[in-house]
């Protein structure tokens, strides 16, 4: 874990912002059922263009809260960047402490495709029509 930088903590950005040339972007957000005690994870990863390099939607089971279930999405997304490779990177979350819902809207629309699925969901250099439609329709704060 040595390779990993310190975090900052930034102030809430209300749009997707570019992490930079030669940076990855990844986006994570979560659906939690509190009846099923299951989740769902979603994960984009984009280039500095914008440009998605993979999505993914994971299924949880066994989640006691909300909170677990962001939790987990975020630790997914850690382990999907690191088992790809990815080394430089900006990770997000949609919690009100990192980022408002609307500039996550890419990822929110995974959770339609992801509820769909029984296991893990993988897109490489390409994502659910639903979330293409986020990003041209330029949904709620998305824009590059």
């Amino acid at each position: 874990m040595d390779e990993f930088k310190t975090s900052t903590f930034s102030q809430r950005q209300d749009e997707w912002v570019s992490p930079g040339s030669d940076c990855m972007k990844v986006d994570f957000d979560a659906s939690f059922n509190p009846i099923t005690k299951s989740s769902i994870s979603r994960v984009l990863i984009r280039d500095s263009l914008g440009l998605i390099m993979v999505a993914s939607t994971y299924p949880h089971y066994g989640i006691t809260d909300a909170f677990v279930a962001k939790a987990q999405a975020g630790e997914q997304a850690i382990n999907f960047m690191v088992d790809l490779g990815f080394r430089l990177v900006q990770v997000e979350g949609d919690s009100l402490t990192f980022l408002d819902r609307q500039a996550n809207t890419v990822v929110h629309a995974l959770a339609v495709e992801g509820h769909h699925f029984q296991g893990s969901q993988y897109w490489v250099e390409e994502a659910p029509q639903s979330a293409y439609a986020m990003i041209i329709w330029g949904g709620a704060g998305e824009s590059f």
